[in-house]
């Protein structure tokens, strides 16, 4: 899970690029609250980084709803 996002490699045209980043960030929503927190300010830099590079909407909207959602898992 460590550097899970920033371990795609970029091959192919733009629209796969980002849907595998989309579906990279979506699979963290099925990881257990216990294993996120081990890797807690990895995920959080990386999605942060990520929302401030991209210029899709799509992915930028993920990587929100999954930053929400690792909140959500710790304090719920």
């Amino acid at each position: 899970m460590y550097n899970c996002i920033g371990c795609l490699e970029i091959r192919g045209n733009v629209s796969d690029v980002r849907m595998n980043f989309i579906l990279y960030v979506q699979s963290l929503l099925a990881v257990n609250v216990s294993a996120v927190i081990n890797f807690l300010p990895q995920l959080l830099s990386q999605l942060f980084h990520l929302l401030t590079r991209t210029s899709s909407e799509d992915v930028a909207m993920n990587a929100v709803k999954q930053v929400l959602d690792i909140l959500l898992q710790m304090f719920l």
